[in-house]
Protein backbone atom coordinates (compact mmCIF):
# COMPACT_ATOMS: atom_id res chain seq x y z
CA UNK A 1 0.00 0.00 0.00
CA UNK A 2 1.36 3.62 -0.84
CA UNK A 3 2.35 5.87 1.73
CA UNK A 4 -0.94 8.01 2.34
CA UNK A 5 1.53 11.09 3.68
CA UNK A 6 2.83 10.97 -0.25
CA UNK A 7 -1.09 11.69 -1.78
CA UNK A 8 -1.02 14.36 0.66
CA UNK A 9 1.87 16.10 0.21
CA UNK A 10 2.20 18.83 -1.97
CA UNK A 11 5.30 18.96 -4.07
CA UNK A 12 6.61 21.55 -6.32
CA UNK A 13 8.46 21.64 -10.09
CA UNK A 14 12.02 19.78 -9.06
CA UNK A 15 11.00 18.82 -5.41
CA UNK A 16 12.43 15.51 -4.73
CA UNK A 17 9.50 13.18 -4.24
CA UNK A 18 9.01 11.06 -1.10
CA UNK A 19 10.75 7.37 -1.87
CA UNK A 20 7.07 5.35 -2.40
CA UNK A 21 6.25 2.04 -3.67
CA UNK A 22 3.32 1.39 -6.02
CA UNK A 23 1.12 -1.35 -7.77
CA UNK A 24 2.59 -2.18 -11.29
CA UNK A 25 0.27 -3.35 -13.89
CA UNK A 26 0.55 -7.93 -13.16
CA UNK A 27 0.42 -7.23 -9.86
CA UNK A 28 4.37 -5.82 -9.34
CA UNK A 29 5.31 -3.15 -7.92
CA UNK A 30 7.77 0.17 -8.76
CA UNK A 31 9.89 1.93 -6.42
CA UNK A 32 11.51 5.71 -7.21
CA UNK A 33 14.15 3.91 -5.84
CA UNK A 34 14.60 2.34 -8.94
CA UNK A 35 15.24 5.45 -10.77
CA UNK A 36 17.65 7.12 -8.21
CA UNK A 37 19.55 9.57 -10.12
CA UNK A 38 17.31 9.60 -13.24
CA UNK A 39 14.74 12.05 -14.20
CA UNK A 40 11.25 10.60 -13.61
CA UNK A 41 7.49 11.85 -15.02
CA UNK A 42 5.25 10.44 -12.56
CA UNK A 43 1.78 11.42 -13.00
CA UNK A 44 -1.53 10.23 -11.04
CA UNK A 45 -4.88 10.51 -12.16
CA UNK A 46 -8.42 9.56 -10.68
CA UNK A 47 -10.02 6.01 -11.25
CA UNK A 48 -8.45 3.41 -13.47
CA UNK A 49 -10.52 1.98 -16.47
CA UNK A 50 -12.12 5.69 -17.52
CA UNK A 51 -12.00 7.59 -20.40
CA UNK A 52 -9.89 10.36 -19.26
CA UNK A 53 -7.06 8.10 -17.77
CA UNK A 54 -6.83 5.96 -20.82
CA UNK A 55 -6.79 9.58 -22.71
CA UNK A 56 -3.58 10.55 -20.40
CA UNK A 57 -1.49 7.51 -20.73
CA UNK A 58 -2.29 7.27 -24.51
CA UNK A 59 -0.73 10.96 -24.63
CA UNK A 60 2.02 9.85 -22.70
CA UNK A 61 2.59 6.88 -24.12
CA UNK A 62 2.59 8.88 -27.85
CA UNK A 63 5.45 11.32 -26.15
CA UNK A 64 7.68 8.35 -25.07
CA UNK A 65 10.68 9.39 -27.54
CA UNK A 66 10.42 13.32 -26.03
CA UNK A 67 10.73 11.33 -22.68
CA UNK A 68 13.58 8.75 -23.73
CA UNK A 69 15.92 12.35 -25.29
CA UNK A 70 15.48 13.53 -22.26
CA UNK A 71 16.36 11.42 -20.68
CA UNK A 72 13.69 10.66 -18.33
CA UNK A 73 11.06 7.91 -17.26
CA UNK A 74 7.58 8.10 -17.12
CA UNK A 75 5.17 6.31 -14.84
CA UNK A 76 1.45 6.70 -14.04
CA UNK A 77 -1.16 5.40 -11.06
CA UNK A 78 -4.97 6.21 -10.13
CA UNK A 79 -5.49 7.70 -6.64
CA UNK A 80 -6.26 4.76 -3.91
CA UNK A 81 -10.32 4.28 -3.68
CA UNK A 82 -11.83 5.70 -0.74
CA UNK A 83 -12.47 3.54 1.64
Amino acid sequence: MPNQEFFMSELSVADHAPDVTLPRDGGDTVSLADFRGQKVVLYFYPRDDTPGCTKEAIGFTEMAASFAAAPASFAGDAAPPAS
